[in-house]
């Protein structure tokens, strides 16, 4: 296969002495050279899987660009730009999979068509890099699996012309992205750095709207209690899955100032689509990891989420010591699981806390807790 190589141009220079200064810069400007690429040439494009601001803890769900038009032969490499796990799929299947499977003992098994590569690569471990290549024809099941490390890579080369769409199977259908393929030499519309302009102009939009959609989460001011206990709220996440925004913060809660005998309820609410988190205080032990190693019943290896993620540490509500692990355990909005945790703080201290699904994409918080 040739390589990508730039098109050499003759680089105009100004004209002689005594040539109007606009005159001249109206020569560069018409003769400046731009490196193009020959449409017989294969290129690679690139496209950011996702976006994150890990300090304000919002997640664009969306491809940067969201839309490509590039030649037979030509390669695109999807680059996971954030900590919130994705996948690049093309031909999902017509009912998007769910990306965790409840088991008969109710542990939450994650689901092999959205975790593992497709054509399979034999690799399962996720704290791995991974930079997977393949080729597409435009048919057959063709996906990246689990991409959740920046820079993780996904290098698709298209055989075919045709369009086609790959979305990530974790926020399908709203995160998705459009493939032209044209046949090889067909004049390319734009270049990588176009497509680069693109994505940026695409991000901006997509930050413009998270300030939207955090000015309008007002938390509740406290209620009081006959006893003279305050109650406050804190939403644990917001999104807008239409606009492909997600909020995987603690909103109100990231620095909350309390009294011992107060009591905070974090709320999932203010999340439009289906999301999964936890509310964990540590108390100084050491957190439990995302997923743990399983047999399954054939056998094989599978994942699930880790038991002491899932399940809420103590058991039964009891007020927080500020010394035993103590974490609400699996709070999913759209389910059966509450949506809603509240824990009462009975002692003076600085506790501080995270969701142990999100904690990387900068989802922690500080509870302060005034005698």
């Amino acid at each position: 296969m040739e390589t990508s190589k730039p098109t050499a141009h003759r680089r105009c220079v100004p004209g002689r002495a005594g040539l109007a200064g606009l005159a001249a810069a109206l020569v560069v400007a018409a003769c400046a050279s731009t490196p193009t690429v020959s449409p017989n040439v294969a290129t690679t494009f690139t496209v950011d899987v996702g976006h994150e601001d890990r300090d304000k803890a919002w997640q664009a769900e969306a491809f940067f660009p969201r839309a490509l038009t590039v030649n037979v032969g030509d390669s695109i490499t999807f680059t996971q730009a954030t900590n919130e796990p994705h996948t690049v799929t093309f031909n999902p299947p017509s009912t998007f999979p769910d990306p965790f499977v409840e088991q008969p003992d109710h542990a939450l098994q994650a689901n092999p068509l959205v975790f593992q590569a497709s054509p399979a690569d034999g690799t399962s471990d996720l704290a791995a890099p991974v930079k997977r290549a393949v080729s597409f024809d435009g048919t057959g099941y063709v996906s990246s699996g689990f991409l959740g490390k920046p820079q993780d890579t996904f290098t698709v080369t298209f055989t075919s012309p045709g369009t086609w769409t790959a979305v990530c199977l974790f926020h399908a259908p709203t995160m998705k992205v459009t493939v032209i393929v044209n046949p090889r030499g067909t004049p390319r519309p734009m270049t990588e750095a176009d497509y680069r302009a693109v994505a940026a102009d695409q991000v901006r939009a997509a930050q413009a709207r998270a300030a939207d959609l955090l000015t309008s989460l007002r938390v509740p001011d406290p209620t009081t209690t006959s006893g003279g206990a305050r109650s406050f709220v804190v939403w644990a996440g917001a999104g807008d899955a239409l606009q492909g925004i997600d909020y995987e913060r603690f909103i109100g809660g990231e620095r909350l100032s309390i009294k011992a005998g107060d009591s905070v309820t974090f709320d999932l609410s203010r999340n439009r689509a289906k999301v999964l988190h936890t509310v964990t205080f540590p108390a100084g032990m050491e957190l439990p990891g995302r997923f743990t190693q399983v047999t399954t019943a054939d056998g094989g290896s599978g994942l699930t989420i880790n038991p002491r993620v899932v399940m809420p540490s103590p058991a039964s509500p009891a007020p927080f010591d500020g010394k035993s692990f103590t974490s609400s355990g699996l709070l999913v909005t759209g389910g059966a699981t509450p949506q809603t945790w509240t824990v009462t703080f009975p002692l003076p201290g600085t506790f501080p806390y995270r969701c142990l699904l999100h904690d990387a994409e900068g989802m922690v918080g500080t509870v302060i807790v005034r005698p």
